[in-house]
Formats: structure tokens, C-alpha cells, sequence
């Protein structure tokens, strides 16, 4: 087994414990408030399942804090802060070739 990188497993344990904080004060965490099957959407393969649970972080209490981990750590799979993996994937890339106006 690969051990966790100290950064992304700290940053982790930080984000748990703000959805912890926000669950157990009454906010919003789509994620976490819906069924077992609904929350498969997160992690979904399918970009359209992951789509839907993207609009669903609209109104989670907790939004920053998972975009704040998921810029971070991109590599991470499924939805994160409203961001699914092709987004994440796109910004990954090589930087944008700037074109200077003639």
C-alpha cells in the first residue's frame, strides 16, 4: 500500500473536520445528507452523475473549505467544491499559450 503524502493527509483530516463542524452545528453538506446511492454520484465515473452532484455543492455550507482542498490536491477523484474530475483535469494541463494582440 502507497502511504499518504503528509501534506494531502493533513490537508484531509483539516477538511473532514470542517464538514464534521458544519454537520454537527445543522449547515448544509449535500454530500453527506443524501442516501447511500445519491452520494455515489461524488464519485461517480459518469460526468453527468458527477455534474449533478456539482450543482448540489452550490448550497453546501462547506463549499470553501473542499475548494480550497481540491485546488490543493487536483488528482483527487469524483466532485469536490463544485469542481468535477474533466474540470480539474483541464486546468492540470499545460499553461494557456498567451497571444499578444497585433
Amino acid at each position: 500500500m502507497t502511504p499518504i503524502p503528509t501534506d494531502l493527509a493533513e490537508d484531509y483530516a483539516v477538511l473532514l473536520s470542517v464538514l464534521d463542524e458544519v454537520e454537527d452545528t445543522g449547515g448544509t453538506l449535500p454530500c453527506r445528507a443524501v442516501g447511500l446511492a445519491a452520494s455515489a454520484a461524488w464519485l461517480a465515473q459518469d460526468e453527468d452523475e458527477q455534474r449533478a452532484a456539482a450543482r448540489a455543492c452550490r448550497e453546501c455550507d462547506a463549499l470553501a473549505a473542499c475548494r480550497w482542498y481540491v485546488e490543493a490536491h487536483p488528482a483527487e477523484q469524483g466532485v469536490l467544491g463544485g469542481i468535477v474530475e474533466a474540470e480539474r483535469r483541464g486546468r492540470r494541463g499545460r499553461p494557456r499559450r498567451r497571444t499578444e494582440a497585433a
